[in-house]
């Protein structure tokens, strides 16, 4: 099968796990999630990723955690995350 974007990495299922995403994620100047999810606004400790192994991160970890320094963009195709106000981070 050939990319449509050259040069990716695609994770699916027990592969897309939080180890592996994050140690890769900084490779990339745009990095794309296809998951679930739920934002709870005014919570980061509430509001979550979900990796294909069913592990979770919190935004409050990404925020504390992840340091993408390469990455320009992150898109988030998730459920759930479409809500409105402040999320508070």
């Amino acid at each position: 099968m050939v990319e449509a974007i050259q040069e990716t990495t695609k994770l699916l299922n027990g592969e897309f796990n939080k180890t592996t995403t994050i140690s890769v994620m900084d490779k990339y100047s745009v990095v794309h999630f296809a998951t679930h999810a739920a934002f709870v606004p005014g919570s980061p400790k509430d509001s979550f990723i979900l990796f294909g192994d069913g592990e979770r991160v919190t935004l409050r970890e990404v925020r504390d955690n992840w340091f993408l320094t390469n990455v320009d963009l992150v898109v988030l195709s998730t459920c759930q995350t479409a809500v409105g106000g402040k999320l508070g981070l």
